[in-house]
């Protein structure tokens, strides 16, 4: 790392203003293109998933607006939202699930979600409340579809709790 932003860094006594200079960097934007678009990062094992979720969605809580804090959360998650509500609607859905690469998509997304859930903070809350409110029925249906698999169950009811506490703590606190 260069010895300049190591020492900015150190100086830095704002943990947002730390946020706000890594979310400027050229190799975050890569990293968080990556997350949400390449296939590759799932090669991870589910503790790195769910991290860097929840890495990433903290780092929206150095942006100057809230809006913009929800703008970038929505970007980041809403493919994996928009794929996992998506799945769950096929017709052949029974058939598809039980694929050994389906299986490890469908925990690799839960863990993410998992992981962004966590990170859920008054900035983010909105888009974290939508991603949770809108992947829920998904959720339910891969639960009664994997409920003999209990790896997979088991990542199924975290993710739901997680977003089911991101939901309830939404009625209570307004952004």
């Amino acid at each position: 790392m260069n010895p300049n932003i190591w020492r900015y860094l150190v100086s830095c006594n704002d943990f947002y203003e730390i946020l706000l200079f890594l979310y400027l960097q050229e190799s975050w934007h890569e990293l968080a293109n990556a997350f949400s678009n390449e296939r590759i990062l799932f090669s991870l094992n589910s503790a790195h998933q769910r991290s860097l979720a929840q890495t990433l969605v903290l780092s929206a809580s150095g942006m100057r607006t809230s809006e913009a804090s929800n703008q970038y959360v929505r970007g980041l998650m809403g493919h994996m939202v928009s794929y996992l509500v998506e799945m769950s609607g096929k017709n052949d859905l029974k058939q598809v699930v039980q694929q050994p690469d389906v299986i490890l998509l469908v925990c690799c997304l839960l863990e993410r979600l998992r992981g962004a859930a966590s990170a859920s903070e008054p900035r983010t809350q909105k888009a974290i409340y939508e991603m949770g409110f809108s992947v829920m029925n998904a959720v339910l249906i891969f639960l009664e579809l994997y409920k003999h698999e209990v790896h997979l169950a088991k990542n199924l009811v975290f993710s739901s709790v997680g977003c089911c506490n991101v939901v309830l703590y939404s009625d209570f606190v307004k952004p």
